[in-house]
C-alpha cells in the first residue's frame, strides 16, 4: 500500500495511516475510500477528487484510501468492496456510499454542517473573503 499512498500525495492532503483519524479530528474531514487493490473504480474516484481538489482542500478534506484487508478501519467502518466515507470534524461518519461519489455532493452535505457554516462566516468576518 505504501506506493499507492505515495503516488497519492498529490492529489489531496493524505493521512499518515490508519491509526491518524484521532490526530484528525476537529481538524479534517477525511474522506475514506476502501477498495480492493486493482478495482477500477478507485482510479476513477481519485480522478474526480483531483478534479476537485482546491473545493475539497478548501472544506479541509483529507483522502484516505484504504487497499488492505483486514485493516482497523475496515474493523471500525465495516464497508463494502468499494466504499466512500466522509468522517466528520468530530469524528462521527456523516455520509456513505458503496459506489462512486460525485465531489458536489459531498461539498452540499458539508457546507450543511454546522461547523462548517461557522467556518464560513469567520472566513467572511476575518478576510471580507467568502469562499
Amino acid at each position: 500500500m505504501k506506493p499507492m499512498l505515495t503516488a497519492l500525495a498529490a492529489l489531496l492532503p493524505l493521512a499518515a495511516g490508519p491509526t491518524s483519524l484521532a490526530d484528525l479530528r476537529w481538524e479534517a474531514r477525511p474522506i475514506l475510500v476502501f477498495a480492493e487493490a486493482g478495482d477500477p473504480r478507485l482510479a476513477e474516484q481519485l480522478s474526480r477528487f483531483e478534479a476537485d481538489r482546491p473545493e475539497l482542500t478548501d472544506r479541509d478534506n483529507v483522502l484516505i484510501v484504504d487497499t488492505e484487508p483486514g485493516s482497523g478501519l475496515r474493523e471500525r467502518f465495516r464497508p463494502g468492496a468499494f466504499t466512500v466515507i466522509l468522517v466528520g470534524k468530530d469524528g462521527g461518519e456523516k455520509f456513505r456510499r458503496d459506489g462512486l461519489v460525485d465531489p458536489d455532493e459531498l461539498h452540499a452535505l458539508i457546507d450543511t454542517m454546522p461547523m462548517r457554516r461557522r467556518e464560513m462566516g469567520a472566513m467572511r468576518t476575518q478576510g471580507g473573503e467568502d469562499r
